[in-house]
């Protein structure tokens, strides 16, 4: 498998564009279609993890692990679970979005530990606010 992904794969309208802007005409090995636009799996992942921490935050960097089993007292997301149940980011078509997003988590940076950045602000476990090239304060992105 070439790991080669196209727009009919997903439904989130950021990622479609991107994709479209990026890849050329070509068979996708998650859905089949042949002459969407597409690209590498790698790229997708990349980008993919750029919005995710527009949305939400890495619990890991700011707190520790406090249950005596060493996990976190707050519950938290993998990036599967954030693209297959919070964003609903694949199309509805699609046959098999599970593989699709553990191949996106394989080639992710965020892997797990994730929470809504709204959840981290309340829990007081942001970052200082970074600026977007927009000038925006990402902090307060929902």
């Amino acid at each position: 498998m070439n790991n080669d992904c196209c727009t009919q794969s997903f439904s989130d309208s950021a990622i479609k564009s991107y994709i479209q802007t990026v890849g050329v005409a070509g068979l996708c090995d998650f859905c089949g279609s042949k002459g969407s636009s597409g690209t590498d799996i790698n790229q997708i992942a990349r980008f993919i993890d750029e919005g995710i921490g527009q949305k939400y935050e890495r619990v890991e960097e700011h707190m520790a692990h406090e249950s005596p089993e060493g996990g976190f007292q707050v519950g938290t997301l993998s990036v599967a679970e954030v693209l297959l149940n919070e964003e609903r980011a694949f199309d509805e078509g699609l046959e098999s979005p599970d593989s699709l997003a553990d191949e996106i988590c394989c080639n992710s940076m965020l892997s797990t530990g994730l929470v809504r950045r709204r959840l981290a602000i309340c829990l007081g476990v942001t970052r200082s606010p970074k600026r977007l090239s927009t000038g925006g304060d990402v902090s307060m992105a929902t």
